[in-house]
């Protein structure tokens, strides 16, 4: 919500005069390409910046910046706003939702992060802290999670303490395999992890043996639970391979 301290106001400004700042998303190369192919100054539509400590900084309108440079476009229109802190700035980019690209699940938390949300910065901390970081681009890295959505499921359930715990037990028994961190994965292991019958040395020792990939391709062919209960398959699967050799 902006307070009532700051104002707007409407002007034509060269685009290179307007920065970027942290909490904006990854550009989409593609996007500005063809923007920039079909390049139409009069459906640029109006960006939104931000004038703080006399600079301006892009708040909604990136693509359109990145392809009126591409196009050798030198001026669009832009709302200025006046008193935005930087992290209003990111809260603006995380509400945002009218005639923008849609804000994916990383960047949100991105923003978040950048307008110090604690959680947020206790979700990150504790991914930090358990040997992972946080890939708020999407994609597979060796050692990213992007699985946003499932760590704060586990942290309003369980608190920062159980995403440790669960990370933890995944690093030491797959160590930085992406498949290990998908989101079910990561459900599933925090579920199984509340099992009476839990037992750390026994689970890295059992479930090491056992790719990731097959666990996820074997949990996508568990139908008996519906979509909201993800990480039940995973827990069915998970118990196979941890009860296998026990004695009946």
């Amino acid at each position: 919500m902006i307070d009532k301290r700051v104002t707007s106001t409407l002007r034509s400004m060269k685009v290179t005069d307007v920065a970027f700042d942290f909490y904006q998303r990854t550009p989409n190369n593609a996007r500005v390409k063809k923007i920039a192919r079909e390049f139409d100054p009069t459906r640029l539509g109006v960006i939104k910046v931000s004038l703080r400590n006399g600079k301006y900084y892009v708040i909604d309108g990136q693509h359109r910046i990145l392809a009126c440079l591409a196009a050798g476009h030198s001026h669009i229109n832009a709302e200025v706003f006046h008193g935005l802190t930087y992290e209003e700035e990111s809260l603006y980019f995380y509400s945002q939702r009218e005639n923008v690209t849609p804000v994916s699940t990383g960047q949100k938390f991105k923003a978040m992060v950048e307008a110090k949300n604690p959680d947020a910065i206790k979700i990150k901390e504790t991914v930090e802290l358990s040997g992972y970081k946080l890939c708020y681009s999407g994609g597979k890295h060796s050692g990213g999670i992007v699985a946003f959505g499932a760590l704060q499921q586990i942290y309003d359930k369980f608190g920062s303490e159980h995403i440790f715990k669960t990370l933890k037990t995944i690093q030491r028994t797959w160590g930085n395999i992406n498949e290990a961190t998908e989101s079910g994965m990561i459900l599933g292991v925090s579920a199984f992890l509340l099992e009476p019958d839990y037992d750390e040395c026994t689970f890295v020792k059992k479930l090491s043996k056992v790719e990731p990939r097959i666990i996820v391709r074997e949990a996508k062919s568990v139908t008996a639970f519906n979509a909201k209960e993800k990480e039940k398959p995973f827990q069915v699967v998970l118990r196979k391979f941890y009860d296998k050799g026990n004695r009946k």
